[in-house]
């Protein structure tokens, strides 16, 4: 599957502030691609450069599609106009892009669920519905790629499910490439195919669904004070798959038992605190990419 974004050592910097550091990914056609990260890690300054909204202090961006006409776009709030009806205004942008086909408006309305609500002003409209109305502008003119910026943040259950619904079948029945940032992580990998972690401004890891999956699989949680001599005995064991915490080391193998290794930690003498399993939820795995001890 070709790629249909790449970015290459992406930086923006204001001023002093370095927003975005050598940033690298690459997005590929027809997927939904996940950008992780917390609040003010650098999320919507690289969704707004992809989308041309502003531009990199340095690096490349090569988009298979032409970045005018084939990106559309859902950054931070919608654009809405309160007291006009959802198609007047997907009509306003409609006529904004210099098109006139009122077929494709209902249409998009339909697909967004909002087509029993034509005649409802947008003020009155849920926040749920609002979002989907900022999808269906985001589609106007029909282009290939949408960049939707935290679509789900502040939904009640029901509209992040109507969202979540909606982008799935833009990907599957009109082949859609879907950049998509979200810090709800939980919903966010329900949806995507591949994702990149960012935190301060850098990718720290990008990675299939499938790779993040097999990172959170059983694995041993060691606490002990003697970090250095735990991964000691586990390079002697050749053991390479762990991550290291302040206190605690947390083993990734299928075939390593806690009772044969709490075994080895006694004849070596390594005090340990607790050993136990535990499985990696997408929060712990997020907090551990990023550096920070979870629970």
């Amino acid at each position: 599957m070709e790629n249909t974004i790449i970015t290459n050592n992406i930086t923006k910097q204001y001023k002093k502030f370095k927003a975005l550091d050598s940033v690298s990914i690459q997005v590929e056609a027809g997927t939904v691609y996940g950008v992780i990260g917390k609040n003010g890690a650098g999320k919507t300054t690289l969704l707004k450069i992809i989308s041309g909204l502003i531009k990199a202090t340095s690096g490349d961006i090569n988009i298979q599609y032409d970045k005018i006409n084939s990106i559309g776009t859902l950054i931070e709030e919608p654009g809405l106009c309160y007291d006009m009806t959802g198609f007047e205004n997907l009509k306003l942008k409609s006529l904004a892009f210099g098109l006139s086909d009122d077929v494709q408006l209902h249409n998009i309305l339909n697909l967004v669920g909002l087509s029993g609500s034509k005649r409802v002003k947008v003020k009155n409209f849920s926040l749920g519905m609002k979002q989907r109305l900022g999808i269906g502008l985001a589609l106007v003119g029909n282009p290939q790629i949408l960049i939707l910026d935290e679509p789900i943040n502040g939904l009640d259950p029901q509209g992040i499910v109507e969202v979540r619904k909606l982008i799935l079948k833009l990907k599957n029945e009109f082949n859609k490439t879907i950049m998509v940032s979200s810090h709800i992580l939980d919903e966010l990998f329900k949806i995507g195919d591949k994702y990149a972690i960012i935190n301060n401004g850098k990718i720290v890891l990008e990675a299939t669904k499938e790779e993040l999956q097999k990172r959170m699989e059983r694995c041993i949680e060691v606490e002990t004070d003697q970090v250095e001599d735990v991964i000691e005995l586990l390079n002697q064991l050749k053991l390479n798959d762990y991550d290291i915490h302040t206190n605690q080391v947390v083993i990734r193998d299928k075939t390593l038992e806690v009772r044969a290794l709490n075994k080895m930690l006694a004849e070596k003498c390594i005090p340990i605190d607790g050993i136990k399993y535990g499985e990696v939820s997408y929060e712990n795995l997020f907090l551990e990419l990023i550096g920070e001890k979870y629970a």
